[in-house]
């Protein structure tokens, strides 16, 4: 894009709605920036509000407006609007291929750009009801009071950990289990009862855990070595 070049004509300024709408002229300006070399183009609306640096909705409505003052045309689909700058003909010249190549190129990165930013903040978001979902998991199966038991910065590390290596059915099948047994649940020489600490302390506990077929009738044989020094 950077390599190519469009024509700005000095009869913007003579443009009452663009001069009493700075937005709809930045707009406006990004959509000469974008179109062909035929002066059409497509977007999505994250991608116009990224180019023209304002908010994808206002960017939008900025867009609506240039079409309402018959600056651009527009047809759209579900994922993309495609627009035509009206007019195009009487102010540009033909765009060489080459710069044409740039332009797209050019849209097609920023394009991808704006969708990994996307895709990442979807992981994200995913991730957090994951993690939230197990801690609300342990809370109703131990009958914990979550105002005391909070979901710190640092179990909802190791949760994300053993999500990952563990996943969430084997996750869920530990807690289950180790809230049915009464070992866990202080029927042991100690009065010791298991929290989700231990439970997600390691991919091996997890996994230990969850495979623990009758859980009423663990004794302390049944423990590893690992879990009685976690104990002790």
């Amino acid at each position: 894009m950077r390599q190519g070049w469009v024509k700005l004509h000095r009869k913007l300024l003579d443009n009452e709605f663009l001069r009493h709408d700075p937005t709809a002229k930045v707009v406006f300006i990004t959509l000469l920036l974008i179109a062909d070399r035929n002066g059409k183009g497509s977007f999505g609306r994250d991608l116009l509000g990224f180019l023209s640096g304002v908010k994808p909705t206002t960017a939008y409505k900025a867009f609506l407006s240039l079409k309402n003052a018959n600056l651009v045309t527009q047809a759209s689909n579900n994922r993309f609007t495609t627009f035509s700058i009206c007019k195009w003909s009487e102010y540009q010249s033909s765009v060489t291929q080459e710069s044409n190549n740039e332009v797209t190129t050019k849209y097609q990165r920023s394009n991808n750009q704006v969708t990994h930013y996307k895709n990442k903040e979807v992981r994200i978001k995913n991730n957090i009801v994951e993690i939230q979902s197990i801690y609300d998991f342990y809370i109703k199966a131990f009958n914990k009071n979550s105002n005391s038991y909070k979901l710190t910065d640092k179990r909802k590390k190791k949760i994300a950990q053993r999500l990952k290596d563990s996943g969430a059915v084997l996750l869920r099948q530990a807690i289950s289990n180790t809230s049915r047994s009464p070992f866990h649940n202080g029927d042991n020489d100690r009065g010791w009862t298991a929290d989700l600490d231990f439970i997600i302390r390691s991919y091996e506990q997890v996994e230990r855990l969850a495979q623990q077929k009758d859980t009423n009738t663990l004794t302390i044989k049944d423990i590893k070595k690992e879990e009685m020094e976690y104990i002790i």
